[in-house]
């Protein structure tokens, strides 16, 4: 196999290995130049090293309030992913490939913390309990018989009728 640090020594290889392509059979220019570039590639990709995991540290240090660092690219994105995919990962894919944890967020912390703040000012995620309801005066008149007023003014009202009669 190549030494990926010693071009010499892979083009050596490449030179004994389009030799000996040579002498089983004949070809031209084009051809010959086509042979040496597809023997190049698959020994670049023989001795390309795999990436390294990330330390704990590197870890930590790639997670930032507004946003996080792929290890793909090095890149910073608020959301990682839309760029996953762009790499054809899913995020499990890309967790088991990094070593990363299975609570590393995807999302940057600050964006996180704003959505939150929006769906709780929307009444959402408040222990399960629904938003208190507040009713506009159409529907407490439509609730006291069709009269506008106070709340249950139409259902006094009528007692007291009830009651003189």
């Amino acid at each position: 196999m190549a030494d990926a640090q010693n071009p010499v020594s892979t083009t050596r290889q490449v030179a004994a290995l389009v030799k000996a392509v040579i002498h089983t059979r004949p070809m031209n220019q084009h051809e010959l130049l086509q042979v040496i570039a597809e023997i190049q590639g698959a020994l670049q990709a023989k001795t390309r090293p795999e990436p390294s995991k990330p330390t704990t540290a590197e870890i930590l240090a790639s997670i930032k309030p507004n946003g996080l660092m792929s290890f793909e690219n090095g890149k910073t994105y608020t959301m990682l992913k839309r760029h996953l995919a762009h790499h054809g990962l899913t995020v499990a894919a890309y967790k088991e490939k990094w070593g990363l944890p299975d609570n590393y967020p995807i999302a940057a912390p600050a964006y996180s913390a704003l959505r939150s703040k929006m769906a709780k000012a929307q009444g959402l995620g408040v222990n399960g309990q629904p938003k208190p309801w507040k009713s506009s005066s159409k529907t407490r008149a439509a609730a006291n018989g069709g009269s506008i007023g106070r709340p249950g003014a139409a259902a006094a009202e009528s007692n007291a009728q009830g009651q003189q009669a």
